[in-house]
Order: C-alpha cells, then structure tokens, then sequence
C-alpha cells in the first residue's frame, strides 16, 4: 500500500509541473446547430473550459496551504485512528518548507494540534500525529470550521487552500444537517477554500458529507476500508497540487427570448434569463464542462439567432489574477428535417445522454438512501422518456441507445427494491457520483480524474 501510495504522490507532483503561464480555452458547442423553425423547442448548449498547462521543465509547482480535519471520536478506535495517522503522517513527509500545513482534530470539541506553519521539518510533526487517539462524541462542523480558521491565515497568499476531512461517523455536536454543512462549503468557497470529505465504513452520513464536499467544490471519497486512507489523502494531495485554476464560474445568459430552464449535473443558479453554474478548481490541462438546457422560442426557417451569451470568470493561482473568457451560442432555423438531423453534434448529444442518465441515477440511489423508494420509479420513466424523444431527435442509432436505456433499468430496478444495505447502498451512490463526474470533467489526454468507484467531485 505505501509504494502504491508514494508512486501516486510522485506521479502527482511530476504532473504539478502545470502552473499557469498560457491562456485557458473556451469552447461552446450545441447539440443541434440547426434548430426546427416555426416552433419552440429546447436544446442543450455545452461549454467547455480547458485549464492551461505547461512542461513540467519550465514551472514550479504552486504551495499548498493544507488542513487535515480528524475525527478522533470514541469509534475511531483500534485500526481506524492507526491507519488515520498513517495516512497523515505519510502526507506531512511529502510536503516542503514552501507549503502550509494545520491539523485539527474534533471529538466533543475542536482542538487545533498542528497551528498553520511551514513545513521546515515534516519529521518533528511525528511525535503529534502519533499522540492523536480517540475519545468522545462527534462536534464534525466544529471541526470544519476551526480548520477553516486555520487556512484563513493564508489564504490570501499565493496557495492552493484545502481542507481534508475525515470522519466515520454521524455529527451529533452541534449543526449536523447537509444543509447547514453544504451552507458553511459554499461560504468556504467563495473564500477559495475547498472542502474534501473521507467517509470511513459504512456508518457516516453520505448525504452530509458529499454536500459539503461538492458545495466547496472539492472532492468526496468513500473509504470501506481503514487501509484506503493513505492511498486517498496522497490521491487528494496530488489533486491540489496540480491545481492551476480556482473559483471558476460559467455564466450563461439567454438572448433573444430565450431562457436557461436547467443544468444537468452541477449545483447552479438561474434567475430569469441567466444561469449560474460554479465548477471551481481545474487542475493543468483539465476540461470541465457543463450541459444548459436552453429554451428557444419559434424562429423562421432562414434566421440566425444568438441563443446565449457566455462567460466563464476564473483566477489563475499563479498569479492571483482574474480573467474573464467569452463565447456565444448561435444557432440557425430550418424547415428541412435532413437539413436539421445532418447538423446534429453526436459527440454533444451523447454527453446529453450519458450525463442525464448519470444524474438520474444519482437520484434513484439517493431517493433509496431517503426511503422514498416511490420517487424512483418516476425518476425512471421521467428518463426512459427523455431518451425516447433524444434518440429521435438526434437520430441516434437502435443499439446505442438500448445500452443507455438498459443500464437505467437495471438501476431503476435495483433503486426501487426494499431499502439496500449501508455497504452496498454507499458503493452505488460513489458509483454513480463518479460516472456523473467522470463525464463533465477529463484530462487533455482523455483519462479522468477519479476513479468512479470511490472519488466524487
């Protein structure tokens, strides 16, 4: 498991080579560039950022300003709080004196351990992380909150902020609903602090967890064994270290009568006829992307229309500098049916698919951790139809789009069974986080940046 752990934490750090000196990159695609005339219809605009990057040879690699927030409550005892400072301890000798580290640890109360201070000598923390042992009940918001406090004292500086938080429990001190927590991860992001939840076991509050987690705009990981969590915190570790751009927001504002109706897989706001879709942090050579489904009104056969206008807001860690880019959505009017399927952008309109699908799943699995197992057969015809009317519009072919309806069946089946087990309940829920995940955000190289099984962003 080490040599596993340090070979990922190496890989991570030769690729935190990609700190921002080249431009981002916008690109906004529709799924029909061509549109029916003469009637109102909805379509779904994709914009796409890709984070600049560059040879690892021609940069440094940005500091972290780091805070390791642990549950050391009465149920992290024997295996669990061991393998808890393992995993610490391992993260604390890969960081230099440019880095930040604090650690909190919470049980009754939150208690700082490690104060904010460089890393002169990761060997003289070993004597704390190793003191760390379990005792009490579980005060979670405490501790997130204390370790926020901590990253305050730099995070005005040139580093890339996150918080890692660990627990195998439910909050009963204090403020324990996913509410309350997913407010105090979206304040925290707006102070360009992320947020990573570690559920250890099978007895931790998903829900609470996961909103935090994504609130912040940070990743949530599902730990089932004690003996995963050295392997996640060096995972999170290398995620930070390759970040190159951070509070980043897509806007997307209907021109012409036409209106933002919804976003598919990310938390968004919309108000009239602008949609409000934070995605965060991207690490060098990253795309994240977001689907906004768009409503138009009926236009003539022959017109030209810009459907919306675009803008992603981020800032480059490097330097501290906002930037802005823009784009535009225009689509055109046919009364040629063949004019208007021969138009279709496959590649946009399967990513419409898959990420429907994907958050359909999402919803049953979480509809099943709520016991509200009625909701899941709606949610499955609700999808079943959608498809049904996409694979017309986009004329995709039979066998395609049998593997989309098949693979939300099976789900639709499963979710709508008799309340399932935590175990299982929780690997599904990463499952489908992950899958969702994995279609909105990859690297320039085409791989991913989890895996779908545990990791969630």
């Amino acid at each position: 498991m080490k040599t596993s752990a340090i070979s990922m934490f190496a890989a991570a750090l030769a690729a935190s080579g990609v700190i921002a000196a080249e431009s981002a990159k916008i690109t906004v695609s529709l799924d029909r560039p061509v549109l029916p005339a003469a009637k109102a219809q909805h379509c779904y605009v994709k914009v796409e950022l890709e984070a600049p990057s560059l040879p690892p040879a021609k940069a440094k690699r940005m500091p972290v300003n780091l805070c390791l927030v642990l549950d050391r409550s009465g149920s992290m005892t024997g295996e669990r709080i061991a393998r808890a400072r393992d995993a610490v301890a391992e993260v604390v000798r890969h960081l230099s004196r440019e880095d930040i580290l604090s650690i909190v640890t919470y049980d009754d109360s939150a208690e700082v351990v490690v104060p904010a201070q460089h890393v002169e000598n990761p060997e003289s923390f070993m004597p704390t992380i190793r003191s760390i042992q379990p005792r009490g009940c579980t005060a979670l918001f405490a501790g997130v909150s204390q370790g926020a406090a901590e990253l305050r004292k730099n995070v005005a500086g040139p580093y890339v902020s996150r918080l890692v938080l660990l627990s195998d429990g439910q909050a009963n001190v204090g403020p324990d609903s996913p509410a309350a927590l997913g407010d105090l991860g979206a304040s925290l992001a707006r102070e360009k602090i992320g947020v990573s939840t570690v559920g250890l076991g099978v007895g931790y509050n998903e829900e609470l967890m996961l909103t935090l987690a994504q609130k912040s705009g940070a990743n949530a990981y599902f730990a089932e064994n004690p003996r995963d969590l050295e392997r996640i915190f060096t995972d999170e570790l290398g995620d930070a270290l390759t970040t190159v751009v951070r509070g980043t927001v897509v806007t997307v504002k209907g021109t012409n009568g036409v209106k933002p109706v919804s976003v598919i897989g990310f938390d968004s706001k919309i108000d009239g006829v602008t949609a409000t879709i934070p995605i965060d942090s991207l690490g060098g050579g990253q795309k994240k992307y977001v689907l906004v489904e768009l409503e138009v009104p009926a236009a003539s056969a022959g017109t030209s229309l810009g459907l919306a206008d675009i803008s992603i807001g981020y800032e480059t860690v490097a330097d501290c500098r906002k930037r802005t880019l823009d784009g535009q959505a225009v689509a055109k009017f046919s009364d040629e049916d063949a004019v208007v399927k021969s138009s279709v952008d496959k590649g946009v309109a399967r990513e419409v698919l898959r990420m429907k699908n994907a958050e359909t799943k999402q919803k049953m699995y979480e509809s099943n951790l709520r016991r509200n197992l009625g909701d899941v057969d709606v949610l499955g015809r609700i999808q079943s139809s959608f498809n049904s009317d996409a694979a017309a519009a986009y004329d995709m072919e039979d066998a395609e789009m049998k593997e989309f309806q098949d693979e939300l069946s099976a789900a639709r089946e499963e979710a709508s069974r008799a309340p399932m087990s935590g175990r299982k309940l929780k690997f599904r829920l990463s499952k489908s986080r992950g899958e969702l995940n994995q279609q909105r955000t990859s690297s320039v190289g085409g791989s991913t940046d989890a895996d779908s099984t545990e990791k969630t962003r």
